[in-house]
């Protein structure tokens, strides 16, 4: 069933990488844009994930420990290789995207989405749910992810 999954989701990640090369931000075009993230990092395919984003992308993880908050910025270089380090001890990633928010502003739109999220790390079950906000915008005829900031709001290991 795993396999099945990936694959379409993976099928799903090239059809909409051709909706991500516009040139009209709208709604459906974020969307696709987002199941190609999520198929990205369902496939653990970093380099992919890498191609929906500018070379300048900015990112930053937010989450509280013991009780002081802390904001981790990251440029896309450090984040996808953060990603390309942790993914290989992750097993059983699932991710369910809700509560869909866009805001369009000129060239660019403001996308706030819920990320519930499930994995399996060193043999551990992990489950998060963080607020993910992204501006993205056209770029040479590409829609891609120019800012990411993530929030945890809940987090549970067993």
């Amino acid at each position: 069933m795993k396999k099945i999954s990936k694959t379409f989701f993976l099928v799903l990640c090239l059809i909409s990488s051709a909706n991500c090369i516009a040139t009209e931000l709208n709604k459906e075009n974020i969307e696709a844009l987002l199941a190609g993230v999520d198929a990205a990092m369902l496939d653990a395919d970093m380099d992919a994930l890498s191609d929906l984003m500018t070379d300048d992308a900015r990112f930053i993880v937010k989450f509280i420990i013991q009780g002081r908050y802390q904001a981790l910025p990251y440029s896309k270089d450090r984040y996808i290789k953060a990603l390309k380090q942790v993914m290989p001890e992750i097993e059983d990633y699932t991710v369910n995207r809700s509560d869909l928010k866009i805001d369009f502003t000129g060239d660019q739109a403001l996308v706030t989405t819920t990320l519930d999220e499930t994995a399996t790390v060193n043999g551990r079950n992990i489950t998060a749910q963080s607020e993910e906000q992204a501006t993205v915008a056209v770029i040479n005829g590409k829609l891609l992810i120019t800012r990411l900031s993530g929030e945890l709001l809940a987090l549970s290991r067993r």
